[in-house]
């Protein structure tokens, strides 16, 4: 693998061509309208009913960008077992992650909340014990819960165990397992209990997330998250390949979940929930990898619910604006339990409106970005950077030099009509700023101030980390 180093010549890449005026052909593109696109809710999902005592597993797979998928592309046999399960189920084809990386992501998929209520990040501490995790409504409602999860920043250290009867992390298994492992620990504990007891199974692959790795174990990719120019045509398809290998292991681990449920007669009575902790890039734009990026291919990921016994939930495309707060309410509301009053997200009882506006975000360690989009429409904001509390996980010092997008001037906006221009290209802010759905996007980025405090690194805590497990974070990419 050839050696890329950063330059200021991925500039313009660095922020989704985010942060240069546009031209004056793009001055006279139309003004955003209402959101496009059938975003009603489907007839048959206003039809469905909940499914009392069934019993869920949710499989969440890290690092997933849905355009690599056969839910993209049929083409693709990458995730066979995935498509065959959308084929039959619900699939959210609109579904966007609330952070391009693991921590602050996993954790509105476990409390329904957006970053800026649940606080987690990098090391902000612990989940707030005020918050009801989907392991606790299924445990009170009398629900073996049981977690199996390879990622080693979600832990039982920092709170993500509660309401879980058991649970796996790196602590038991070590970190970035190989999926085959992880899944094997899960079906022996679903094959120990008893069938007649319902059970929420939550199953955190990791095979996607870099390096990617050939099936045949020869090749190996870490790449820079920004590099200068693209890779050579030949390497970034090797690249390609390995991560689609990589997909085709997660992928086959859900395949063994579900003929698991089939053999033991439990798929009758099993919501089964697929979908991504965040994406990943690919080479787009020079990006790789996830953590700080704002593009499409880091943030937008699969989403597929299946019900049982529903046929009104077969085959079904819905095309409703979805976020990871919509994990809880909708399992929830697909099981009959009360609702989290605490979540504000929205699901098949309670569709999520047209005009719904959705945010993502990263903030920590001196860096704060986040989008906010409506319908087709996605604006970027780059807040100044920090330069003082440029730290990584564990605390220290980067190694590296700054990376390009962080050497441009801040604060920065960029606007995208996604559906005219879904490579993100053509940067419409300047012409647009006045439009009342651009003003009311720049309301929804800056309705809450930045979680970060602004403190003296001496005072930033840092985790405990064991050496294995500071190894597999810096092999992740979380130190570098």
């Amino acid at each position: 693998m050839s050696r890329w180093t950063f330059s200021s010549r991925c500039v313009l890449t660095a922020l989704a061509c985010a942060l240069i005026f546009s031209s004056p052909a793009l001055s006279q593109h139309n003004p955003p309208k209402t959101p496009s696109g059938n975003t009603e809710t489907p007839p048959a999902i206003a039809e469905i009913k909940p499914l009392p005592g069934a019993s869920v597993a949710l499989v969440v797979i890290d690092a997933v960008n849905r355009s690599h998928t056969a839910l993209a592309d049929a083409v693709r046999d990458t995730t066979p077992h995935l498509l065959d399960l959308a084929n039959r189920s619900i699939h959210f084809t609109d579904w966007i992650s609330n952070a391009p990386w693991t921590r602050p992501a996993f954790t509105t998929i476990l409390t329904g909340l957006p970053k800026e209520r649940h606080q987690m990040e990098l090391n902000d501490g612990p989940l707030s014990p005020r918050y009801t995790t989907l392991a606790q409504h299924f445990r009170r409602a009398g629900y073996d819960t049981a977690a199996f999860i390879g990622n080693p920043v979600i832990q039982q250290q920092w709170g993500y165990a509660r309401g879980f009867q058991h649970f796996e992390d790196t602590q038991q298994h070590g970190p970035f397992p190989d999926d085959a492992l992880l899944m094997s620990r899960a079906l022996s504990w679903l094959a120990a209990r008893p069938n007649h007891k319902p059970f929420f199974l939550l199953v955190f692959l990791t095979a996607p997330h870099a390096p990617w790795e050939s099936a045949n174990g020869t090749d190996a990719y870490n790449p820079p998250r920004e590099v200068e120019a693209p890779p050579p045509a030949d390497e970034l398809a090797a690249m390609h390949a390995a991560y689609h290998d990589e997909l085709r292991k997660a992928d086959a681990q859900l395949g063994r979940l579900l003929q698991h449920l089939a053999s033991r007669a439990q798929d009758a009575n099993t919501i089964v929930m697929v979908t991504a902790d965040h994406g990943e890039m690919l080479g787009d734009h020079n990006c790789f990898q996830h953590a700080t990026h704002m593009w499409e291919d880091a943030l937008r990921v699969p989403a597929v619910l299946h019900l049982p016994g529903v046929p009104a939930a077969r085959g079904i495309q819905d095309r409703r604006p979805m976020t990871h707060e919509d994990v809880l309410p909708l399992l929830l509301d697909a099981t009959g339990l009360p609702p989290n009053r605490h979540s504000a997200g929205f699901s098949l009882s309670r569709p999520a409106p047209a005009h719904r506006v959705r945010v993502s975000q990263y903030d920590a360690r001196g860096i704060l970005r986040r989008t906010a989009r409506l319908g087709d429409h996605k604006l970027v904001y780059h807040a100044p950077f920090h330069r003082d509390r440029y730290l990584q996980f564990d605390g220290t010092a980067r190694r590296n030099g700054l990376p390009p997008s962080l050497r441009l001037p801040t604060p920065a906006y960029a606007l995208f009509h996604l559906g005219h221009d879904p490579g993100e290209t053509r940067d419409l802010f300047r012409a647009h700023r006045g439009a009342p759905e651009v003003q009311r996007l720049l309301r929804a980025l800056h309705r809450n101030p930045p979680a970060q405090k602004t403190r003296p690194k001496a005072a930033i805590p840092t985790p405990q980390l064991s050496p294995e497990l500071e190894e597999a974070l810096r092999q992740g990419g979380y130190i570098q």
